[in-house]
């Protein structure tokens, strides 16, 4: 077992903001995470990392989260979050370097083994010709990249980014998506959340579709992005074309101000 999660609860200041739910992750995959804005994703994702308590279990490879130090949960997994500053002025090359602490030793210096890790994450994201220049200087698209090629650079096998998508243009999510299901041909495991149903439904292998602190479905994409559970997760309507073998989803209306 890769990834187990088995929650009762998830509050903050005294709101539940995740209702009992469980999954699991038995082999490499490119999971996909949807749902409306308030469903709870990013809570989960946090939890996955151990950034907020809960009560339940989350196992990764049988070990119990809540036993582990947080050094040896980032060499587990590799946490892309929302927010996409760097605290600090420095170049992009060592905004990527961040993603090698959990490898190094207390102060020590990046070893050789570091710099081809970040030169290859660099590449990865077509930004190695970025290193010198400051990271606050970018574009918020260029930023999502650097960030993400810190994400590749931790090397772990399970890697969580919430909201990669968003601030790329179309050629660099369509490249992002790519490079995340090499990664699970390598055996990785990619949880990733999306708000982009076309990205999420031609890319993942499996959706979890979250609803209200719930997982409304957890299957494949032709079976979880269904015009009946769009109408009771977003309240849209979808249409679905078939684009080399897979069923993209392509949302056509809503129908919050219907009978439906």
């Amino acid at each position: 077992m890769i990834l187990s999660c088995s929650l009762s609860s998830v509050t903050f200041q005294g709101k539940q903001i995740l209702k009992p739910l469980s999954f699991e992750v038995s082999e490499p995959q490119l999971v996909g995470l949807l749902g409306p804005n308030g469903a709870g994703k990013t809570s989960l994702l946090r939890s996955l990392m151990s950034l907020i308590p809960y009560e339940g279990t989350i196992r990764i490879r049988e070990e119990d989260l809540k036993t582990q130090k947080a050094k040896s949960i980032a060499r587990a997994i590799a946490y892309l979050p929302q927010d996409r500053k760097v605290h600090w002025a420095i170049n992009c090359y060592a905004v990527v370097m961040l993603g090698r602490i959990p490898h190094q030793p207390r102060f020590g210096n990046p070893s050789q083994q570091d710099h081809e890790a970040v030169k290859t994450a660099m590449r990865q994201m077509g930004v190695a010709d970025f290193g010198h220049r400051p990271f606050e200087s970018l574009s918020g698209g260029e930023k999502a990249r650097i960030l993400i090629a810190r994400t590749l650079a931790q090397e772990t096998d399970i890697i969580i980014a919430d909201e990669p998508a968003a601030g790329l243009d179309p050629a660099h999510q369509i490249e992002m998506m790519a490079l995340f299901k090499d990664l699970v041909t390598m055996g990785k495991t990619v949880l990733v959340s999306l708000h982009d149903l076309p990205l999420a439904s031609s890319s993942c292998d499996r959706i979890l579709l979250m609803k209200e602190g719930e997982i409304a479905a957890d299957a494949p994409p032709c079976e979880a992005l269904t015009d009946q559970l769009m109408k009771k997760v977003f309240g849209i309507s979808i249409r679905t074309i078939n684009e080399e073998g897979r069923q993209v989803v392509i949302p056509v209306g809503s129908c919050k101000n219907s009978s439906l």
